[in-house]
């Protein structure tokens, strides 16, 4: 639900910004059809766009030269001062605890106008017509509307004036726009909380009308005649949504329109122009990092609170929580023969409860070389700190890895598939058993500048297997399980890019 919210928020962005220009520019235009056309282009556009977005990133972040990202790992086992329950509120959770209601008001009475209209076209006397079906109703307090392939009045109203309501509603069934207002209502319900979602179907429904006004007197109703039942009309009741009330919009907007001379075709097209830089403007709106990052964070969110931790779990509760010194890890994107992650720091041997395989030294190598920073995050110029919960269990599994905080739904999924690979532990004990315990991982996605990626390009630590230097690259091909040691020396003259001392088990 977060995903479709963050959805809205992108949609309902590039929606305001087309509507405000086409009110602006071309609203006035008596080009009906034309307009028609394209209010329905921007629902489809500001649809399109967001998904579009989600599926070819690249097309709509922000371009550069070579972007490098850093990757921090911290290990901490669970303690005190990191309780889950200090978790359970989010603002972002209540926020869209609150757009879910939102959303389920907004259908409901979409639902109950529906019911109403059913219910009037069901207790009419039905005349059929040709594509269309007569509903005659003894109510007076509700003006003529047509929905679907019905068309409704009163009574009196077809005595009095039947013919030419008749001739206005058969315009709307002809030209099918109870579809367009069926779409309409279903953005302004999952965009409920935007103004301009609501203010779109009005719209759409004002052009209707202008279109139908339009087909009246050109097929030879006296313009006088007609304006004069638009006055008589002018009241009753009209339905919000759904159907097409012959009282639908002011009248004067509308009787001023019916004198209104037609735009001219070159005229039309330059104004509609107008609508590119709008949507350019949008976009570069939505994709402002600030923006996006708030966007990605809402994506991310889950309705419930994480679970708590099982009371079977052992965790330092007496001690605060312990972070072990950083592994740097540094990423790049769109460089041709540049490494995937590079090792520039590790941290300093402990063994806490559980123990990875070869200590935690060679857990962090195993993060170093298996982290990939991702390539959209990196171009939409995503960053932050995600942390990581997981189970070792009393077999020494790594189970149940979770979002403990989140940043993106593409950093997210990375820091949880490189947990979840990774192998057997040597389980913690406790008075001679195996037991189950809980390790929080923090893992900071960092971008870095140009500058900084290329100094970090060139900088190769110097490498020592068993006492015997090796080419850089064989890190890659070290087993993280045969690893006995390792040991990272910095700033020592002979070897300025520092050197990493590796002993293999034997």
């Amino acid at each position: 639900m977060g995903t479709l919210f963050s959805y809205t928020l992108y949609s309902g962005l590039v929606l305001t910004a087309l509507y405000l220009t086409y009110k602006w520019m071309l609203a006035g235009e008596k080009q009906h059809a034309c307009n028609r056309g394209i209010l329905l282009g921007i629902y489809a556009v500001a649809l399109g766009v967001p998904a579009l977005a989600a599926i070819v990133p690249e097309m709509f972040a922000g371009h550069g030269g070579a972007q490098a990202g850093v990757i921090d790992f911290g290990l901490i086992p669970v303690g005190a001062a990191e309780s889950r329950e200090a978790e359970s509120f989010s603002p972002a959770r209540v926020l869209l605890w609150i757009y879910i209601a939102g959303v389920a008001v907004a259908a409901a009475a979409s639902i109950v106008t529906w019911v109403r209209l059913s219910r009037i076209i069901a207790s009419g006397e039905k005349r059929a017509a040709d594509r269309y079906t007569l509903i005659l109703v003894d109510r007076t307090d509700i003006a003529p509307f047509s929905w679907r392939r019905y068309i409704v009045m009163s009574q009196a109203d077809y005595d009095s004036a039947g013919p030419m309501i008749t001739a206005h509603e058969r315009e709307h069934l002809r030209l099918h726009h109870w579809l367009d207002l069926l779409a309409a209502q279903a953005v302004a319900v999952v965009m409920w909380y935007n103004p301009v979602a609501w203010l779109m179907r009005e719209e759409l429904k004002t052009v209707h009308e202008y279109q139908a006004d339009e087909c009246v007197l050109r097929n030879g109703v006296n313009a006088r005649e007609y304006q004069m039942l638009l006055i008589k009309k002018a009241v009753g009741a009209r339905f919000p949504s759904l159907a097409n009330s012959l009282n639908h919009s002011k009248l004067k907007k509308r009787i001023t329109m019916m004198y209104n001379s037609k735009t001219s075709a070159g005229r039309r097209r330059l104004r509609a122009l107008t609508l590119a830089p709008a949507l350019a403007a949008a976009l570069l709106g939505a994709n402002m990092p600030f923006v996006a990052n708030a966007m990605e964070a809402l994506s991310a969110t889950e309705l419930s609170a994480p679970a708590a931790a099982s009371d079977n779990k052992v965790t330092q509760n007496s001690a605060p929580a312990k972070k072990l010194d950083d592994i740097i890890v540094v990423g790049y994107a769109n460089t041709e023969g540049a490494p995937a992650m590079t090792a520039v720091a590790s941290s300093k041997p402990e063994n806490a409860l559980a123990s990875f395989p070869g200590g935690e030294r060679a857990m962090m190598q195993y993060l170093a070389s298996g982290v990939r920073y991702p390539e959209d995050a990196m171009k939409a110029k995503i960053q932050g700190r995600v942390v990581v919960r997981f189970d070792v269990l009393d077999n020494g599994t790594v189970a149940n890895p979770e979002i403990e905080k989140g940043v993106s739904p593409s950093l997210d999924a990375e820091a949880l598939r490189v947990v979840g690979g990774m192998p057997r532990w040597t389980p913690a004990r406790e008075n001679g058993k195996n037991i189950t315990t809980s390790y929080v991982i923090p893992v900071e996605f960092r971008l870095v500048d140009d500058d900084t990626a290329a100094k970090a390009k060139e900088a190769k630590p110097v490498v020592f297997i068993d006492g015997v230097q090796c080419p850089y690259d064989e890190l890659s091909k070290i087993d993280s399980g045969n690893i006995e040691n390792i040991e990272v020396i910095k700033n020592k003259p002979e070897y300025p890019d520092g050197a990493i001392y590796i002993k293999l088990k034997k």
